[in-house]
């Protein structure tokens, strides 16, 4: 049976294992951008109920013992989030052949209840006037003092700086995870920014020659600005690869649907036109590797290596990092 045939069964069995279930799901989205799972409904006549509230009021909403509403997923866009909300025990383990299958073990912790959709990269992106390609190859090398006052740093606090260093520490080693940070600390030619647009902003205007930002804040800088000269360079292709983070659902401990809830995710797992859907929606990759999403932007980065550290094991160093970052100045 050919591969195409086989997919197309096994999306059907999936959808019509929907149809056999409960109506309806509610999701709530803590991630920025809003997704509505159209194929999902459209095939399998279930209504995804997708609240994108207020992240503040989604979290009143769960801890109010008064909503009987309770949700079947929950969305983040960091693996930092998703280690975090285990730990305290909001989710349920999530039973799936077919996500094991079809997810590369890097992107999920089914056990703690979790699986990533889509994927980016937190890689060097830099200002072709000021730095050569040539001149770039590491994340550990920024550290280098030839870097100094050519670097930005987004703050060590957030989310994504949190997951890189803790990638690193897991990479080299507390010791020269302590040195890299502080090196990038030296060379930093700017305030810390608050964000990666601003960031993206002061490459282009020759504040700094390169810095660490996520692969889709650049394509929707890219997106909004197409005469931009900005690019991108793949971190750590002769070793280890470039980190990578993820957005994805995790399932509610309460959910009142736990087995449709896993349809749906095993229906973007498996459906390339609707894992592509989810990953553009963020301009990300999808994490079933053999798909692939229609952004040109993003499509136009090309190829490339990155790191297989299970992302759990990332998420569970980040208050690790967190306290590394903070010790070594790397902080607002």
């Amino acid at each position: 049976m050919k591969w195409g045939s086989l997919l197309t069964g096994i999306v059907m069995a999936i959808a019509m294992s929907a149809k056999a279930e409960a109506h309806k799901l509610l999701v709530y989205n803590f991630t920025e951008v809003n997704y509505n799972f159209d194929l999902f409904q459209t095939q399998t006549g279930v209504t995804v109920e997708v609240d994108h509230s207020d992240s503040n009021l989604l979290w009143t909403k769960l801890n109010d013992p008064q909503n009987v509403a309770k949700p079947d997923l929950l969305l983040f866009d960091d693996v930092t989030e998703f280690s975090e909300y285990a730990k305290k025990g909001w989710f349920g383990p999530i039973n799936s052949k077919i996500l094991s299958a079809r997810i590369p073990n890097t992107f999920r912790d089914l056990k703690s209840g979790w699986v990533g959709l889509s994927f980016r990269a937190r890689t060097m992106v830099y200002n072709p006037q000021l730095v050569k390609a040539s001149e770039l190859s590491t994340y550990e090398d920024l550290a280098d003092p030839r870097w100094k006052g050519r670097l930005c740093l987004r703050k060590g606090t957030y989310k994504y700086s949190q997951a890189v260093v803790a990638d690193l520490m897991l990479a080299d080693g507390i010791d020269v995870a302590t040195r890299v940070v502080r090196g990038w600390v030296a060379n930093n030619a700017q305030p810390i920014f608050a964000g990666d647009q601003p960031l993206v902003q002061a490459l282009e205007s020759g504040k700094c020659g390169v810095a660490l930002v996520n692969t889709q804040y650049l394509a929707t800088y890219k997106t909004a600005t197409p005469n931009s000269q900005l690019q991108l360079f793949w971190a750590n292709q002769n070793n280890r690869g470039v980190h990578v983070n993820i957005t994805g659902a995790a399932l509610f401990y309460q959910s009142p649907n736990p087995g449709l809830a896993t349809r749906l995710l095993e229906y973007v797992a498996s459906n390339p036109q609707a894992a592509a859907a989810f990953a553009d929606s963020k301009l990300e990759y999808p994490t079933n590797l053999e798909f692939r999403g229609t952004n040109a932007i993003v499509n136009s980065f090309g190829g490339f290596k990155y790191d297989t550290q299970w992302l759990s094991k990332i998420g569970a160093m980040a208050p690790a990092a967190l306290s590394l970052n903070i010790r070594s100045g790397y902080s607002p």
